[in-house]
């Protein structure tokens, strides 16, 4: 019931800008949110769907709601891992948290995540595996900040 209300959702904002469709998206995410809350130990799955349902808020222009679930995805994460050790996990989060807002006109929160993930980014060790994956990204990510900022 859960992949399937989820599958759906993500389809539905995927492939169209109707208000209707993001609307019962939004109430497909809830139905798997409150299932999985109440589990004892939610499966690691629910922090893309605050992810997931941050962005569609983003949408909306609601960015009260996104910045909710977003605060939610950030606490989950902290529960579970250490941002001195699981530095991927903290970077992917502030670094999708700005693009989120990249399509907001927010650019205090624009620059709120993108700090963070400047600063998560700077105790990512050159030897890891994937910096230069994680390097690529930022610069990107700069970029479009600074092209914001100037707008």
């Amino acid at each position: 019931e859960i992949s399937a209300c989820l599958v759906g959702s993500e389809m539905c904002i995927r492939d169209s800008q109707s208000t209707v469709h993001i609307d019962s998206s939004l109430q497909c995410f809830q139905k798997a949110i409150d299932i999985w809350e109440s589990l004892p130990d939610p499966p690691p799955e629910l922090s893309k769907v605050y992810g997931d349902i941050a962005t569609v808020y983003v949408k909306k222009d609601d960015l009260k709601n996104a910045e909710k679930y977003l605060k939610k995805l950030f606490d989950l994460n902290a529960e579970k891992y250490d941002e001195l050790v699981n530095h991927d996990v903290f970077f992917v989060q502030y670094f999708t948290a700005t693009g989120i807002y990249l399509k907001s006109t927010d650019l205090d929160m624009i620059l709120k995540y993108y700090r963070k993930a400047e600063e998560v980014f700077k105790n990512i060790s050159e030897n890891d595996p994937l910096y230069e994956y994680y390097k690529d990204a930022f610069i990107m990510l700069k970029e479009k900040v600074e092209k914001r900022k100037t707008n």
